[in-house]
């Protein structure tokens, strides 16, 4: 049928015209609307000219003038959490901000409250009163948020976000409830929630309760690293109690490969371990969890030698393993350095390959020596520094100010660099046991 006017008027059913709907979103706004949905959409981010556009608020709130546009006043939000923000400024634009009532300014304040977030300080505390007072006026999403798990209440936020945490052992959902999603998931909220959460489930670990160990794990490194944002979190629940309790090999193995593998070995390199927030313990519970790492490894590298050792050493070797482990025994020890020739380090290799327990293993290289020659370098709690052959060669010391004594942690060291320029040094015969201890106990006033 031809489409004319005559012929529609006389047939309308056959011309039926569909149109599209107006509320259909193009591939681009569905796909934009999914990406807000997982990261968020909020920019932790001040644009360049915002000293610019603080002035002119600031100006106009002394001045009592209220013409002040909506994207300046969200904008400063985050200049009231600033240090040497006057409070006068932050009274006037509390004030402003609930008269004028826009939810826009509100979803700005509350963004940066979360950010910004310490319990401590007392603009936290009044902005979170603000905040609490007007939740009516607050967005869909925001009001959900906060129906959901109030974190307003200040006193209370970090509490009970972690006690949520901890009850359904999952902080994924949690969050996303929350809709803390981007930028708000390593927010100081979030952190400090994350650290409450630290320091309740280490409380377990005293009375000898593990059963959130591997779920917190879990949260702290879903991928087998820990996030670089838990770090500190996971040194206050996994290492700093580990002074006073006792926990099983596998747990430590386990622990050991992850921190190690998310920062690095600190005998090398402390620099990517976490700093701990002062009001958590600062750098003194820092410097604990670290010292207790490197406990660990002082271990692994003893107990690696005479594993290895045994291996291809000779039937002397069995009293220089027995000195040493009781010197370990006593924390003596503070640092070792195992230096393998040709044939112990194809063992170690292997070791390293097919024992869960030494993933993190290091060794150095030894040439200028016979190949099933190995040496277990070691200093003691004063400075003394130590060298104990597997086979043929003399126990070696080198005092603390020795400038030729050998170092640590270096790739390869020569035998000529492990024999020369001690300060004392004992051939393996006769009653050398007695003679080596008589001498340390001189040197450093350590007695076993």
């Amino acid at each position: 049928m031809t489409l004319n006017l005559q012929n529609i008027v006389a047939n309308p059913e056959k011309f039926l015209i569909k149109l599209p709907s107006l509320n259909q979103k193009s591939v681009l706004e569905k796909t934009a609307s999914k990406i807000i949905e997982k990261y968020g959409d909020f920019n932790p981010i001040d644009p360049p000219d915002i000293e610019e556009i603080f002035l002119r608020v600031y100006e106009k709130l002394s001045n009592n003038d209220e013409n002040i546009s909506i994207k300046d006043l969200k904008l400063v939000a985050s200049s009231i959490y600033k240090s040497g923000t006057e409070e006068t400024f932050v009274n006037k634009y509390l004030k402003h901000i609930e008269k004028i009532n826009i939810s826009r300014i509100w979803s700005a304040l509350i963004a940066h409250f979360i950010m910004q977030f310490n319990e401590d300080k007392d603009v936290t505390k009044k902005v979170g009163k603000v905040l609490s007072k007007n939740k009516d006026n607050f967005s869909k999403r925001w009001k959900k948020s906060v129906d959901f798990l109030n974190f307003l209440d200040v006193k209370n936020a970090t509490d009970n976000i972690s006690n949520k945490i901890i009850n359904e052992k999952n902080s994924t959902n949690i969050l996303q409830k929350m809709n803390f999603r981007g930028a708000f998931l390593s927010s100081s909220l979030v952190k400090d929630s994350i650290l409450k959460c630290a320091q309740k489930i280490s409380k377990e670990f005293y009375q000898d309760n593990f059963d959130n160990f591997s779920m917190f794990l879990k949260i702290l490194a879903p991928e087998g690293k820990f996030r670089e944002i838990n770090g500190s979190a996971a040194m206050l629940c996994y290492l700093e109690p580990l002074d006073q309790i006792e926990i099983s090999s596998a747990k430590k193995n386990e622990l050991q490969n992850l921190f190690i593998g998310s920062f690095g070995d600190p005998r090398i390199n402390q620099s990517k371990w976490p700093e701990i927030p002062e009001k958590f313990g600062g750098q003194k519970v820092r410097e604990k969890c670290i010292l207790i790492v490197k406990k660990w490894l002082v271990f692994q590298t003893i107990d690696m030698f005479f594993k290895i050792i045994e291996q291809h050493a000779d039937h002397q070797f069995k009293p220089r393993k027995d000195l040493w482990q009781r010197y370990f025994e006593g924390d003596h020890i503070i640092d070792a350095e195992v230096i393998l020739g040709k044939g112990p380090s194809s063992t170690a290799r292997q070791m390293k390959k097919n024992d869960e327990e030494a993933k993190v293993l290091r060794w150095a290289d030894l040439s200028g020596a016979t190949s099933d020659q190995s040496v277990l370098l070691m200093k003691l709690s004063n400075g003394l520094t130590i060298a104990e052959w597997s086979h043929s060669g003399s126990f070696r010391a080198w005092t603390e100010e020795n400038s030729k004594k050998p170092r640590f942690l270096r790739s390869l060291y020569t035998a000529a660099s492990l024999r020369s320029n001690s300060d004392w040094h004992k051939v393996h015969k006769g009653y050398w046991v007695s003679e080596v201890e008589r001498y340390i106990r001189r040197e450093t006033g350590i007695r076993i």
